[in-house]
C-alpha cells in the first residue's frame, strides 16, 4: 500500500487525473481519489486528516472523536458486537 501511495503521489504531481491513475495502477478510482483529495488538502495520510478533524471539532483525540461518531450512528461503542473482556474474571485454580 505504501508503494501505491508513492506512485499515486508521483503520477498526480505529474498532472495525471485520478481516473487515469486508477487505470494505470489498477487501484480503484475511489482509493485514488481519496488519496489525491488528501494531498490537495495538505495531508499525507488518512490518519493525519482524521486527527485534524478531531481537533477541529474539539475532541482530545481521534479515538474520542471516532467513539462519538459511532454513538451518534446508534452504536454503543466503536467495538459494539465484540466481546468485552475488560471486566472478565479468571479463576486461579
Amino acid at each position: 500500500p505504501d508503494e501505491a501511495k508513492v506512485e499515486i503521489r508521483r503520477l498526480y504531481d505529474e498532472g495525471m487525473i485520478p481516473a487515469a491513475i486508477a487505470r494505470q495502477t489498477g487501484l480503484s478510482y475511489s482509493s485514488v481519489y481519496r488519496i489525491t483529495k488528501l494531498l490537495d488538502l495538505g495531508f499525507r495520510s488518512d490518519i493525519a486528516y482524521r486527527d485534524s478533524l478531531a481537533r477541529q471539532r474539539g475532541f482530545e483525540s481521534r479515538l474520542e472523536y471516532e467513539q462519538s461518531l459511532a454513538q451518534a450512528r446508534g452504536f454503543r461503542s466503536l467495538n459494539e458486537g465484540a466481546i468485552d473482556t475488560t471486566n472478565a474474571t479468571t479463576s486461579e485454580d
